[in-house]
C-alpha cells in the first residue's frame, strides 16, 4: 500500500490534470468514472490487506484516504519549490510524515 501510495502522489505531483479528475463529483466521459471506480477498488483491497496485517489503524476508512492524500498534495503544491523535483520531494516527505506520524523513533 505504501508503495501505491508514493506512486499515486508522484503522479498527481506531475500531472497537474490529475487532481481535478480526482475532485470531481461527476465526469463528463463514462470511462473516466469506470477507471475511478476501478482504482478506488484496488486501493480498498491493499488498505484492506493493511488493516489484516496490522499494518494500518483500523479505524482508518478508505474514504479517510482521498482527503489526507489530497492534503498531502496540497501542501506539496504551496510550499516554495524551485522545481518540481523539488515539489515531488516535498511531497514524498509529507507523505512519510503521513503514514509514519509526528512521533520519534527510538
Amino acid at each position: 500500500m505504501r508503495d501505491f501510495l508514493f506512486a499515486a502522489t508522484d503522479a498527481v505531483i506531475a500531472d497537474v490534470s490529475l487532481s481535478p479528475v480526482f475532485a470531481a463529483p461527476v465526469h463528463a466521459l463514462p470511462h473516466t468514472t469506470e477507471l475511478k471506480q476501478r482504482l478506488t477498488a484496488l486501493f480498498g483491497r491493499l488498505l484492506d490487506r493493511a488493516h489484516a496485517a496490522g499494518a494500518a489503524d483500523p479505524g482508518v476508512t478508505q474514504a479517510d484516504m482521498v482527503p489526507l492524500m489530497c492534503g498531502v498534495v496540497y501542501a506539496a503544491n504551496v510550499h516554495p519549490a524551485a522545481t518540481p523535483e523539488d515539489r515531488a520531494a516535498n511531497a514524498r516527505r509529507y507523505l512519510v510524515v503521513l503514514l509514519e506520524g509526528l512521533r520519534t523513533r527510538a
